[in-house]
């Protein structure tokens, strides 16, 4: 008798466990957040601005090249008949071209994915927000990247919904 009541115990208390569980999976939901970092349209802008914002630095570093390269193709058509003090002064110029240029691309580099970090976050910031309001609005307890799951329903992705808000 003993045993039976522990073991319809032990059973009660289990269905208890797994209804708790089927209760909590309907506050879970799934986004996929690197779909709607592309789709979204202010990150559109944002690459479009940073590009315009960077366009004339870019165009710099073309020209050096263009301008370097131009200097190489000369010094290797006349380095046979230049003089050795000519020479030497061709190759140093070649030289501080090259380096210039790195340094130039270099910054440039630094400078864009600075830029880009910084939009990229404050877009991060409004993608969250917007998660967050989805989930409430689903009254979800926890919202998961879809990366980060290795199954979801499809019931459960908030993607679209977020996507929506975000326009």
């Amino acid at each position: 008798m003993k045993k039976l009541s522990l073991f319809i115990a032990g059973f009660v208390g289990i269905t208890f466990m797994l209804t708790g569980v089927a209760a909590t999976t309907n506050n879970i939901g799934i986004v996929n957040f690197q779909k709607i970092m592309q789709t979204m349209p202010a990150m559109q802008a944002a690459r479009t601005k940073i590009q315009k914002q960077f366009a004339p630095t870019q165009a710099k570093i073309t020209a050096q090249q263009k301008k370097l390269e131009n200097t190489m193709k000369q010094y290797k058509r006349n380095s046979v008949v230049m003089q050795k003090k000519d020479l030497q002064k061709t190759q140093k110029q070649i030289l501080s071209a090259r380096t210039n240029l790195t340094k130039m691309m270099q910054a440039y580099q630094q400078k864009m994915f600075t830029a880009q970090q910084l939009t990229v976050k404050k877009l991060i910031g409004k993608v969250k927000s917007a998660v967050a309001k989805v989930a409430k609005q689903k009254n979800m307890k926890v919202v998961i990247m879809q990366a980060a799951a290795a199954y979801s329903d499809p019931s459960l992705d908030i993607t679209t919904p977020v996507q929506k808000l975000l326009k």
